[in-house]
């Protein structure tokens, strides 16, 4: 009797020792916690619940733990970085006080998050994650799953969504008309024909380039201040609505049709604006022609020009006002006016260096320009007048 009794308190007792443990079978991160100080009983394979319970704050990133089995034993946990691993699964149902979930670059399938209602910033990105349902993260404030194979992704349930990153993921479509407080999206190398934005009055940052977008409507986002469009197919944009605009990018597109005039283009300094791969593309409304033609030439394609009014018609209000001949030029560039005053004549290189400037007193008298010291190409030749600026451009042989 007293043996079985024994034996009895024994097997009690280990199960009460097991029961205060959970096992840790991934060494490195056994180890890991074990020099943070967070496994106080050392390398037995589990940690106490008492440590890892006491445990809010978590950094296991690249170390190559393939296994995080034992994280669900900190239930406390807050914060969690596990990324640059080489996790395939990752289970973070008990750790359902979590509010920052960091597992990028690991190689897992799926991810589930439904349990966890307290996550404020989720990143998941470059995995081979082929769905993500976040219907249950309402606070969800941040949000980056590119690099994910994924079939689709709802966030109509994530109001409070500041940021979001699903660049080549394959999305075919995106429905951002709930996330009326999204600030910033990188959508960079899906499948997007059409992506409306009208809701999303406090985007400040959108990077859309590499889709198949063939317009793009930024009449309600006033406060944009940096767009990236760039390899789509858009044939006409508007940016007028768009006064803080201050870094933008629209190479490699079908544009026929580009209007800047927000009235702050002369705030934007070199280089911010690139336009270069758009062969249809001549004439850009600007607010100040030669602001624009002096500093932002550097990504133009060679038969582009800035004006202040590109509806004018240049060949049109050319044959009625004044006539520019001969072209090809050789020594030099004869201007014949009629009904126009002229004011002053430019010559431009296509890097935006200015070559030459005549000055004239608003007469409408004939002016010879000497061209004959210049290299051979293409030129933009400004012409200033009473009526206004306008731009041609110019080959010397």
């Amino acid at each position: 009797m007293k043996t079985k009794l024994l034996s009895l308190l024994l097997v009690l007792i280990s199960y009460l020792a097991l029961s205060q443990t959970t096992a840790i079978p991934d060494a490195i991160f056994e180890q890991e916690l074990v020099n943070q100080g967070k496994d106080t009983n050392g390398m037995t394979g589990d940690i106490l619940n008492t440590d890892a319970q006491a445990v809010t704050s978590l950094n296991v990133e690249g170390l190559g733990i393939t296994d995080l089995t034992g994280i669900e034993a900190f239930t406390s946990l807050t914060y969690l970085v596990c990324s640059d691993n080489s996790l395939t699964t990752l289970n973070v149902s008990s750790n359902t006080a979590l509010q920052i979930l960091l597992c990028s670059y690991n190689s897992l399938s799926s991810l589930d998050v439904t349990l966890n209602t307290n996550l404020l910033s989720l990143s998941c990105d470059n995995n081979q994650i082929s769905s993500l349902n976040l219907n249950q993260n309402l606070l969800l404030g941040s949000l980056g799953c590119s690099n994910n194979p994924l079939t689709g992704l709802d966030v109509t349930m994530n109001t409070e969504l500041l940021t979001l990153a699903c660049s080549s993921t394959g999305l075919n479509s995106l429905n951002l008309n709930q996330n009326i407080l999204l600030q910033d999206l990188t959508c960079v190398g899906n499948n997007l024909t059409s992506l409306d934005l009208s809701n999303n009055t406090a985007l400040q940052l959108l990077t859309c380039s590499f889709n198949n977008l063939i317009s793009l409507n930024l009449g309600s986002n006033s406060i944009l201040w940096n767009l990236d469009c760039s390899n789509n197919q858009i044939t006409t944009l508007d940016l007028s609505l768009n006064p803080a605009l201050f870094i933008f990018k629209c190479s490699s597109n079908q544009l026929t049709s580009l209007d800047l005039r927000n009235g702050t283009n002369s705030s934007v300094p070199v280089n911010n604006f690139i336009f270069a791969g758009n062969p249809n593309l001549t004439c850009i409304n600007v607010d100040n022609a030669t602001y624009s033609t002096n500093t932002w030439t550097s990504f133009l394609d060679p038969q582009m020009f800035f004006s202040e009014d590109c509806s004018l018609g240049f060949d049109e209000f050319e044959s009625s006002n004044f006539k520019i001949y001969p072209i090809p030029a050789r020594d030099y560039i004869s201007i014949d006016s009629n009904l126009t005053k002229l004011e002053n004549i430019k010559l431009y290189n296509l890097n935006g260096e200015l070559i030459s400037s005549n000055n004239y007193p608003n007469t409408n008298k004939s002016h010879k320009i000497d061209v004959s010291s210049f290299a051979k190409g293409m030129y933009i030749l400004q012409v200033q007048t009473d009526k206004g600026i306008l731009y041609k451009k110019i080959i010397i042989q």
